[in-house]
């Protein structure tokens, strides 16, 4: 996930940045029906730090589980409250630069992800793109669509995903709603928590994975991630 670098002093803005409080819910679709599957809370302030938290959807709070913090300057917290565990590391100038499009990227930029299809297109009166990636999975033809505001760091204002069958036939799988507020969020959600068990990238989605509060792969590679985390704890 991260590449070998070094700590950024100072990181200069190249966009204004919109803060915001985004939740997420992510439904996935059984017989038509849509049943809640996770909760995610992304939080960005004027400064260009981001905060991205799992909810738990079994507390009627829903208290965070699981906490990505990214500031510009170079720091990042991976944090599980409920484990009392934290990982903190130190992002190398292009790995920040992802993880705070405001970085680096122009104003007017387009959300790209990888492989994909990009249109424009409006949600809720806002320009967006339309990200179209399709791939084929045991056999199953697969697109996920996604409708990012390049304003506000690529966040996605809508996604949902389909199957589509060989004769044509489309059916959804899952999607998303979001609720927005183009507010500054409040201090607590940056918070770094003290009195915290330093652990390893690898060993604190482990731990939290047990008991399901975090996906274990989370599409990194948590590998190149302890690395990353070792250079940092050296410097």
């Amino acid at each position: 996930m991260f590449a070998s670098g070094y700590y950024w002093q100072r990181s200069v803005l190249a966009q204004p940045v919109q803060p915001l409080i985004a939740r997420t819910h992510h439904f996935i679709l059984t017989d038509g029906k849509p049943i809640l599957k996770s909760i995610e809370r992304i939080a960005v302030r004027s400064d260009g730090a981001i905060s991205k938290a799992r909810l738990d959807t079994s507390y009627e709070l829903q208290q965070d589980v699981f906490r990505k913090l990214v500031f510009p300057n170079g720091r990042c917290y991976l944090i599980a409250p409920k484990q009392k565990l934290i990982s903190s590391l130190v992002l190398d100038a292009k790995q920040l630069a992802i993880e705070i499009p405001a970085i680096g990227s122009p104003s007017g930029r387009r959300c790209s992800v990888g492989r994909e299809t990009i249109y424009d297109d409006s949600v809720n009166g806002r320009s967006v793109n339309r990200v179209t990636i399709q791939q084929t999975m045991a056999g199953r033809n697969l697109m996920l669509t996604q409708w990012r505001d390049p304003q506000l760091a690529c966040l996605a204002l809508r996604s949902e995903a389909v199957e589509i069958a060989a004769d044509g036939k489309v059916t959804r799988l899952a999607e998303d709603s979001v609720d927005l507020q183009l507010i500054e969020p409040p201090s607590d959600m940056f918070e770094i928590p003290v009195g915290y068990s330093e652990v390893k990238p690898s060993d604190l989605v482990r731990l939290t994975a047990a008991e399901k509060s975090v996906d274990p792969k989370l599409n990194q590679r948590w590998d190149q991630v302890d690395e990353q985390y070792t250079r940092s704890r050296l410097q």
